[in-house]
């Protein structure tokens, strides 16, 4: 796996490892307690967890069909650029279909969230290390908002997108700590 995306996969799963070690001491039922209309923890773990998958199904799928992909160029950098400061900015997206509510599975486990995230990021990690050199410079990931990213820019926008849910987590942690509280 070449470095630089080496180092952002460790720090991928650097952030997963200590999500999972300050999440495990709660209940499967405070972990699916919804604030109002707000996702509960787990349906954030999910979202997260399916972006990354779905991300990495989309590239296999186009790599196995023999798609041609393009010379990434500053077009690339560019919207990579423009979806993490988007993501670094206070405003709410709503999420793509398929990625939102109706594809969550309904009151599951923290232990069967963490055990799907974990395959799903050995899958990354095995893709990533079976990539030809000359792939990382082909935009061969194609974001729904923003379009043709390169690989590169594909994790930073997972990191991006893990930081920004991650803060909504905490809200929503303490909102379930108050509840419990009372």
């Amino acid at each position: 796996m070449d470095k630089s995306l080496q180092n952002t996969v460790k720090r991928l799963d650097k952030k997963l490892v200590d999500l999972f070690e300050d999440l495990k001491d709660y209940t499967d039922n405070s972990l699916n307690k919804s604030p109002s209309e707000a996702w509960s923890v787990l349906e954030i773990m999910q979202h997260l967890m399916l972006a990354e998958r779905q991300s990495i199904t989309y590239v296999k799928e186009k790599m196995e069909d023999g798609f041609a992909f393009d010379q990434a160029g500053m077009g690339a950098h560019f919207r990579s650029f423009l979806l993490n400061t988007a993501l670094s900015l206070p405003f709410k997206f709503s999420a793509p279909y398929s990625m939102g509510k109706d594809a969550f599975h309904d009151n599951t486990t923290f232990w069967e969230v963490v055990k799907e995230w974990r395959e799903s990021r050995r899958q990354l990690k095995d893709f990533l290390n079976s990539l030809p050199p000359e792939a990382l410079q082909q935009t061969l990931y194609k974001h729904p908002r923003v379009g043709q990213l390169t690989i590169s820019g594909m994790l930073s926008f997972y990191e991006k997108h893990f930081d920004r849910h991650l803060k909504q987590i905490r809200k929503t942690l303490k909102v379930i700590d108050a509840v419990k509280q009372i």
